[in-house]
């Protein structure tokens, strides 16, 4: 079961690091006859079409505003936001990027922290566990984070009459959702509610097992759900066990023009009501 578990967050990381980014800041040809200095290119000191907010996405290189974008790196870290999940649920463990102490579960690997409940146990329902998970998407030790995942996992034996179903795993993630946006932004109870006033039709969308695609929210982060995702595999005793995993997700904005996009839609009018 344990081999499972890997397997399915294992998938899960892959879909968020197939992700890429590219750009192209090479100069520009100039018109024929045109001299050579009219498109200067794009310097350090250009100012970035976004304002900086606390809390908000920011450059992941302070110097370089039109380059890849994270979690502001002033206020969200992997220690600060290890610091506010374990106030939050004492009864949680976590662990760091490729921390030795980590069970065999856990995709200290892949993330450059985890966080996950104990396993809980129910004759009926069967084991789940629910997980909060954050790095960037190159996996780079010390770089500012990129994405926050909350996800949950029923585990189930249908032999021992045990019958989990995706309504009870969407409950679950959405909880941990929750708990994921109280912990980035503990201070700041607008930013996290536009965060979540986003992700909650995509979860109704998922709810009913379909995949969405990620939306820039009013803060200009991306925020993003799976539909449950089935896996039936085997125990070490031979026992048919199926996995059931629900996953929500939160990015920083690839680029400037992306947090931009994110900045118009929360100074656009309110469309009249009918």
């Amino acid at each position: 079961m344990i081999v499972a578990v890997i397997t399915v967050v294992a998938v899960l990381g892959v879909v968020a690091v197939a992700i890429s980014v590219s750009s192209d800041d090479s100069p520009r040809p100039t018109a024929a006859g045109a001299p050579a200095q009219s498109a200067p290119p794009r310097t350090t000191s250009s100012a970035p079409r976004v304002a900086a907010i606390p809390g908000g996405p920011a450059p992941c290189d302070p110097n370089v505003p039109w380059g890849v974008w994270c979690f502001d790196p002033a206020t969200i870290t992997r220690d600060a936001l290890r610091t506010q999940l374990l106030q939050r649920l004492p009864d949680w463990h976590c662990w760091g990027h490729d921390d030795p102490t980590a069970p065999d579960d856990v995709d200290v690997h892949g993330h450059q922290g985890v966080c996950q409940s104990p396993h809980f146990v129910d004759d009926q329902y069967g084991k789940w566990t629910t997980e909060v998970a954050w790095g960037n998407f190159g996996n780079q030790e010390g770089e500012p984070l990129q994405y926050v995942t909350a996800s949950a996992t029923l585990a189930v034996i249908p032999a021992r009459g045990q019958h989990g179903t995706n309504n009870e795993v969407n409950y679950l993630a959405d909880g941990v959702m929750k708990d994921a946006i109280a912990a980035v932004w503990p201070n700041d109870r607008a930013m996290g509610q536009a965060i979540y006033d986003a992700y909650k039709p995509l979860k109704a969308n998922c709810d009913r097992r379909f995949d969405s695609k990620p939306v820039v929210t009013t803060t200009g982060y991306k925020v993003n759900c799976l539909a449950p995702i089935r896996v039936t595999t085997t125990t070490s005793k031979g026992e048919e066990v199926t996995l059931l995993t629900a996953t929500a997700q939160i990015e920083a904005p690839f680029s400037e023009d992306e947090a931009h996009e994110g900045q118009q839609l929360s100074s656009a009018p309110t469309a009249p009501t009918q």
